[in-house]
Parts: structure tokens; sequence; C-alpha cells
């Protein structure tokens, strides 16, 4: 589970035990680690120090290695064969050689 998500059900939870007479400070109690989750995961020190591991588990990509597909998820494509094929993927995934 997400830290997000987690601290999110925890103060959803906690909201609903709020509504309830006889839970108020349970309530309460999940509201407030919730909100203190929140805010400590979105702290960029904690952030860092959880991420690490993970992140010195991938190698670092050499931009020198020559590659021979760019695999890019989550887009769209314009099936036109009336068109180029760059002028067929979307604009953000076109590569600008004079930004660099």
């Amino acid at each position: 589970m997400l830290p997000l998500s987690l601290c999110v059900l925890l103060m959803g939870l906690g909201l609903v035990l709020l509504w309830l007479n006889k839970y108020i400070t349970i309530g309460k109690i999940l509201c407030t680690i919730g909100l203190l989750a929140l805010i400590l995961f979105s702290w960029n020190p904690t952030a860092n120090t959880l991420l690490r591991p993970i992140e010195h588990n991938i190698p670092i990509f050499d931009v020198n290695t020559k590659v021979d597909y760019v695999m890019v998820l989550g887009n769209r494509i314009n099936n036109n064969s009336q068109m180029p094929l760059i002028n067929q993927l979307p604009s953000i995934t076109k590569y600008n050689s004079s930004s660099n």
C-alpha cells in the first residue's frame, strides 16, 4: 500500500469515527496519525531516506550506451499513414534537438 493511500485511509476512517459519538477519541487519534504520517512521508529528508535503498538497487543508465528502441508507456499515437512517423506521436514525446 502506498503511503498516500494509507494516510488518506487513516484520515477517512478517523472522520467516519468522529461522526459516531461513541468513537470520537479513536477518530481524533486516527485523523492525527494520518495527517502526521502524510506530513512525515511528504517531507524531503524522510522520503529520500525511504527511497534511497530502492533507488540504489537499480544501476545508473549510461547515456552513452547505444539503444535500439525506446518504449513510451501510457501515451497515444495518431495512426495516420499519410503523416511521417515522428508526427504521429504527441508533441510531448518528440525529441527536440535544439534544446540540448
